[in-house]
């Protein structure tokens, strides 16, 4: 495991760890909203049994989250941190590349995709627009800061972290995500991983069970019963299901 920087188009710097194998094939991981590299210990989990099969693993940060320098959060921000991401991985010499994405990171591992990402594995996907849940999700005050200042400061429980600022562009992206156009696109095989149980993951479920017909692409969706957003007691499930699809497909 190696600790690394690396900058993104914007001359920002990404903070992230490499948990090596001896492949030349790396697995990008992509954190959820407002999280960071280490998705509250399943990172850990997923990369040491897929450095055991022999793939490499990379997890970062996204701008303005975790140990990575200040920003605003939007798509098109997190869009261009996975494709520098990209980068900075064929540059150390791994050429062939998977993702894995959870919750937000999934969809924005969708919307990075290109035709050399060999296949996806992705937990909790966010795959078409969130519009009455931003209206639960935040307090008033909150959408009139974004009105006057154009962006929002939530403060959050973290480590290393103590507040996020999110820019109104996310906040409207979210709002506009095309499911149709985002998930026709994909071409490699993927795997989509839902728990049917909490407040939250049902109605994520049900988006991406609608939308399984715009995909032309090799693709399962595998429901862990029981399980909440997160996994919690379900993550040995979840990184079973992990492991073996990116054992059949990114060989």
């Amino acid at each position: 495991m190696e600790k690394v920087k690396f900058k993104n188009s914007r001359n920002k710097i990404l903070a992230g760890i490499l948990y090596q194998s001896t492949s030349d094939k790396a697995i990008i991981m992509c954190h959820g909203y407002t999280s960071d590299k280490s998705m509250e210990g399943r990172t850990e989990a997923l990369a040491n049994k897929l450095t055991l099969s022999g793939f490499n693993c990379f997890a970062f940060d996204f701008s303005g989250c975790g140990e990575s320098e200040d920003d605003s959060l939007s798509l098109t921000k997190e869009v261009e941190d996975l494709n520098s991401a990209v980068k900075f991985i064929n540059s150390l010499g791994y050429k062939k590349i998977a993702f894995y994405g959870h919750s937000l990171g999934a969809l924005i591992c969708l919307m990075a995709y290109k035709p050399e990402i060999i296949t996806m594995v992705l937990s909790a996907p966010l795959t078409d627009t969130i519009i009455d849940e931003l209206k639960i999700a935040y307090p008033q005050e909150l959408f009139n800061e974004l009105r006057e200042k154009g962006q929002i400061t939530l403060e959050i429980k973290k480590v290393l972290r103590n507040s996020i600022v999110i820019d109104k562009m996310m906040i409207d992206d979210f709002q506009e995500l095309n499911q149709k156009e985002i998930l026709s696109k994909v071409k490699c095989p993927l795997l989509l991983i839902h728990g049917n149980a909490g407040s939250e993951e049902p109605q994520l479920l049900a988006k991406t069970q609608r939308g399984i017909k715009y995909l032309t692409s090799i693709n399962k969706l595998e429901i862990v019963n029981s399980a909440g957003h997160n996994f919690e007691n379900h993550i040995d499930t979840l990184t079973q299901l992990t492991v073996d699809w990116f054992q059949k497909y990114f060989q």
